[in-house]
């Protein structure tokens, strides 16, 4: 996980109350919360400890021309640890693997951190009203819940695992193929481990997971859609999107 390094916001100088011209970069404080931190009181030595309410924000800061791309890349290259010039290959990279339906963590990560912060930006710069700003974050909240564990793994023989869309397309594939050139069984590697499966086996156990996946893939664009039909505020801050998911499969061989 990425730490997110909240900072008290200046007292002064802050424009549209999130930004601050520094010259030649500009810091946007994303994210704006009040947060209950120990401010020092009486003399320097053993000096008596009291909480106060400040505001914090996430600090991103970027060099001038500022842009919503050249601050969500700052905000890429802080949070990865990149070095001057990295984040354009680094951003390719990442395109990439979503392209290719990567389940990585790290991609998982890159995915829901620039969404994050393009919206705190939306919300911060006051371009998207709090209706569309709530929706947002319920929308990314739904995708960051369709890839996690809670919705993608099974439990085979005591353990679980998962395999995303392009394996389990390339494992049926290939059993099929194995089973239509006359081998018996197969090979899958699950969580690590190699077994040595039926074709048939195989066949029936990528099909269960397939309609899994299928079922949990119609709850989320339901969800999706569920959000996108509100009308209040209230309603999208309410919605469960954990409901209705099909139990995770549990199977052996």
């Amino acid at each position: 996980m990425i730490a997110k390094n909240y900072m008290e916001l200046p007292t002064e100088g802050l424009t549209r109350g999130c930004m601050l011209d520094e010259g030649n970069a500009v810091t946007v404080y994303i994210d704006v919360r009040e947060e209950e931190r120990p401010v020092g009181s009486g003399s320097p030595e053993g000096a008596d400890m009291a909480m106060e309410n400040v505001k914090v924000g996430y600090a991103v800061r970027c060099l001038k021309p500022f842009s919503e791309d050249r601050l969500v890349d700052a905000a890429i290259q802080t949070a990865f640890g990149l070095r001057d010039g990295e984040v354009s290959r680094f951003n390719a990279d990442m395109a990439m693997k979503i392209a290719e339906g990567s389940s990585d963590e790290k991609v998982t990560v890159y995915k829901g951190f620039v969404k994050w912060v393009r919206l705190e930006l939306a919300k911060a710069l006051g371009t998207m009203d709090a209706l569309t700003a709530a929706k947002e974050q319920k929308i990314a909240e739904i995708d960051a819940y369709d890839q996690s564990e809670a919705v993608n793994g099974f439990t085979l023989n005591g353990a679980v695992v998962w395999l995303d869309k392009a394996t389990r397309v390339g494992l049926m594939n290939s059993t099929n193929i194995a089973k239509a050139t006359g081998s018996a069984n197969t090979t899958l590697w699950l969580g690590g481990e190699r077994m040595v499966v039926p074709c048939d086996k195989a066949i029936q156990l990528l099909s269960a997971l397939e309609m899994y996946a299928l079922g949990c893939f119609n709850v989320t664009a339901s969800h999706k859609a569920a959000v996108e039909a509100m009308t209040t505020l209230d309603e999208v801050l309410a919605y469960d999107y954990t409901k209705g998911y099909p139990e995770q499969l549990k199977m052996e061989v």
